[in-house]
């Protein structure tokens, strides 16, 4: 194994050690998301993933909220069209709180790990944040395949709620 080698897999650890730590409050967001939803929502899993699709092949911020964006244009039903809706919580959560969680976990590298003699330290914020929208995401499907296929749809609500509140 090469000196690049090892740098390399020790900033594979490094990063995937930070968003662990950020992995509950993702939980949280993502829960508080899905709760936005109501039974008339038109949502469905596989709408859903389509976002994850986009947010794993494109991974930038622009591109992901642009998508939502047209979901919510064409799709309303599903997605909701009021700024409080599913589809605007989802946009807000990953410009504030998910971005906030990427930048506390690039200050801890930074503090405890020496992050800025990593291999491609320039890129490590941004795959932090890009990380953790992914992961975001797909704390959100887990949440909404949950609800959608719950039977008793008010204790599914208490439960998510719970989650989001980190019960």
């Amino acid at each position: 194994m090469t000196t690049t080698d090892t740098g390399q897999l020790r900033r594979e650890l490094l990063l995937e050690q930070a968003i662990e730590q950020k992995a509950n409050q993702l939980v949280r967001l993502a829960s508080a998301a899905v709760l936005k939803l109501d039974e008339r929502s038109e949502m469905k899993t596989s709408q859903l993933r389509n976002a994850v699709n986009v947010a794993h092949e494109e991974g930038s911020f622009d591109v992901i909220a642009n998508f939502i964006r047209y979901k919510i244009a064409t799709q309303g039903k599903a997605w909701g069209t009021g700024r409080e809706s599913f589809g605007h919580t989802i946009i807000a959560h990953l410009n504030g709180p998910v971005r906030a969680e990427a930048e506390g976990a690039l200050a801890w590298l930074e503090d405890k790990h020496n992050a800025t003699q990593l291999p491609e330290y320039a890129t490590l914020g941004e795959d932090l944040y890009r990380a953790m929208m992914r992961r975001y995401f797909g704390y959100a499907v887990r949440a909404f395949a949950y609800y959608e296929k719950a039977g008793d749809k008010a204790e599914a609500r208490k439960i998510l709620e719970g989650a989001a509140h980190g019960n």
